[in-house]
């Protein structure tokens, strides 16, 4: 972070601009690139000033001020060196007011930035949006993480506990986490009338509601595009809505909301409503993955609306949820509630085209990675229509994100953690990376992971190449850990997978962040990736051999067998053996027999027993080792 700084404060400036902190109050413009900015009063950029906050500045306020911006405010730091908005002391006292953006200039960004300890509690519309307030204009908020922020007074006017949009207001909210906030009405972001807000790609989560809309409330006569986020373990009291609140009275303001490809999970309402909560709105909501969220009424999905003013549902999955009336969906009788619900996975089935009730089988719901896996009942049964295809052009899957065909066997990757930080001295990381045969063959491929710098680079191959063979229709999983030294560059970085058959190539990927950078000992140094190895798996047949290290395997015979078969080999001298055999993932399973337990064996002909009676039926792999040399074979028991 540079030191030098150019700032201008009109009312008063405590300090130089050379210093390592300063105190503001009244006007403010310019640059602030000093380590921190003291707080003592409400903050004011007027129209056609700009104020421009550089990286790793903490802007700290001593107590309930605000900063108001009419022109343009760019606060960009970067992942490794946030801009961060909180109190100057760990007290109610010095809680401040939030940011308030009032007709200011679209331009206005914040990004990579941490507002945290925001508290508005007094009269309305002064207590509405704890940490960001948009009224009439447009800013973007991106990367951002929005923490313990308040909005709530005595009448329950509080509105947008991490973000609120007050009215004619577009703005894009973008890749944030938003977590931990509390208001009256949309405990994480309010949408408020006259608003159309863009929510995309932000983790929401574990905010509280008093009214309505734990995550996100959308208020009459707004409307929202909201795609692509992860909703979970919000709360609601009063109307409900654990996760989303649409109460958008259609048939008064003509406003409907897009609510596509979220993850919406163990959200709670007191009343109605545990993931979604529908009041006259006939908004449209497909390709969403709604799991174990809690109501007292329709768990899942709650819809109050006029018969005529259906919402329209599909390509979703319901399941799991729990509700005393309605566990998955429940349309109100009340007011002869309707909705278009088609092409869907609902437990306990439902009325409607397209409707199954069959577990989705997800890839990791212990690490929250709710992707399909492959056989799921849910790929390539979504709306038939050519407009809802997914982009490897088969069919459209139900629920978020889709199974890519494209190649033959697809790699998967799912983080241990939803969020990834490295510190500056180096860590560690660890995932599960899965290589999937969706091919009724067996297939060899190239498994190898590298990492994304932050400029852009390439860094790598961190683990591999390794040469698979992935038997048709099988998985196999593996635990691996990363280690980032000190010396990797601070930044944002991407974590990669690949799994190539000749030209096709499958990859997955997720982000992490290495903060500020550590001792300098030279990029390359450092990175080593442990864990589980992935098993080469070549196959021999039960009348064929294989020669291999100056041995030679004849097989299993009988192969296929029931219980019982025999594995012989031939030893050109006498070697120490030992057998090893997995399941069809490439798991060590515990031998019935301790056959050939790393035994001394003479020159000549052998055989080695094998006893799978207790076991099921299945394809299993053998390992022979002899010495330190190995092969590895198939055999099939059916019983």
């Amino acid at each position: 972070m540079r030191r030098c700084a150019y700032f201008l404060c009109c009312m008063m400036i405590a300090g130089t601009a050379w210093s390592s902190q300063i105190t503001v109050t009244g006007e403010v413009s310019g640059v602030w690139s000093t380590d921190t900015v003291s707080v003592t009063g409400d903050l004011y950029v007027l129209s056609g000033q700009t104020l421009t906050i550089q990286p790793g500045v903490e802007v700290l306020f001593t107590g309930p001020f605000d900063l108001n911006v009419q022109g343009l405010l760019t606060a960009v730091g970067t992942p490794a060196d946030s801009i961060i908005f909180s109190r100057s002391r760990p007290s109610e006292e010095s809680r401040w007011s939030g940011i308030r953006f009032d007709s200011a200039d679209g331009s206005s960004l914040l990004q990579y930035c941490r507002l945290e300890w925001a508290k508005n509690s007094g009269a309305s519309p002064d207590v509405r949006g704890g940490a960001v307030w948009i009224n009439r204009c447009s800013p973007t908020i991106s990367h951002c993480l929005i923490i313990n922020n308040y909005s709530h007074n005595e009448s329950y006017n509080g509105a947008g506990g991490g973000i609120c949009l007050n009215e004619d207001s577009d703005a894009v909210i973008e890749y944030c986490t938003i977590t931990l906030n509390q208001s009256d009405s949309g405990g994480g972001i309010c949408v408020g009338a006259g608003c159309h807000g863009i929510i995309r790609y932000c983790r929401i989560e574990s905010n509280e509601a008093y009214h309505a809309g734990g995550g996100i409330y959308v208020a009459a006569g707004a409307e929202s595009s909201i795609y692509g986020n992860t909703i979970i373990s919000n709360s609601s009291e009063g109307y409900g809505g654990g996760g989303i609140n649409l109460w958008s009275a259609t048939w008064l303001y003509g406003t409907t909301s897009d609510i596509h490809d979220n993850l919406i999970a163990n959200n709670s309402a007191t009343d109605a409503g545990g993931g979604i909560y529908s009041r006259y709105d006939a908004s449209v909501m497909y390709d969403n993955t709604i799991i174990s969220n809690s109501a007292a009424q329709g768990g899942g999905l709650y819809v109050l609306t006029f018969s005529d003013l259906p919402p329209i549902f599909f390509n979703s999955i319901v399941w799991g949820n729990n509700a005393q009336l309605g566990h998955q969906i429940l349309l109100d009788p009340s007011m002869g509630s309707t909705a278009t619900i088609s092409y869907c996975t609902v437990l306990g089935g439902w009325l409607g085209p397209g409707i199954i009730d069959q577990y989705p089988d997800f890839v990791d719901t212990l690490l929250g990675d709710y992707r399909l896996n492959w056989g799921s009942p849910c790929i390539d049964l979504g709306a038939p229509e050519l407009s809802y295809f997914d982009p490897d052009s088969t069919r459209a899957d139900i629920g978020i994100g889709y199974f890519d065909q494209s190649a033959p066997v697809r790699i998967l990757l799912t983080p241990h953690s939803p969020s990834v930080q490295v510190p500056s001295e180096g860590g560690d990381f660890s995932y599960t990376m899965r290589a999937v045969n969706i091919s009724g063959l067996p297939q060899q491929v190239a498994v190898w992971c590298d990492a994304t710098m932050p400029n852009g680079q390439s860094f790598g191959p961190v683990f591999g190449p390794v040469q698979v063979d992935v038997p048709a229709e099988v998985t196999l999983t593996r635990m691996r850990t990363q280690i980032v030294p000190a010396a990797a560059p601070a930044g944002a970085y991407s974590f990669n997978a690949y799994a190539a058959i000749g030209a096709d190539t499958s990859k997955d990927s997720f982000t992490f962040v290495k903060r500020g950078n550590g001792i300098r000992i030279g990029v390359s140094g450092g990175w080593i990736n442990t864990g589980e190895e992935f098993l080469p798996i070549p196959v021999v047949s039960s009348t064929s051999s294989l020669q291999a290290g100056g041995f030679v395997l004849h097989g299993a015979s009988p192969n296929p067998f029931n219980a019982r078969t025999v594995i012989r080999f031939n030893l050109p001298e006498a070697s120490q053996v030992r057998l090893e055999v997995f399941d069809a993932s490439g798991r060590t399973i515990t031998l019935p027999v301790a056959a050939a337990s790393n035994q001394q064996m003479e020159a000549g002909s052998h055989e080695i027993a094998f006893d799978g009676a207790l076991l099921p039926s299945g394809v299993y792999l053998y390992r022979l080792w002899v010495g330190a040399k190995a092969t590895t074979a198939k055999m099939v028991l059916i019983k």
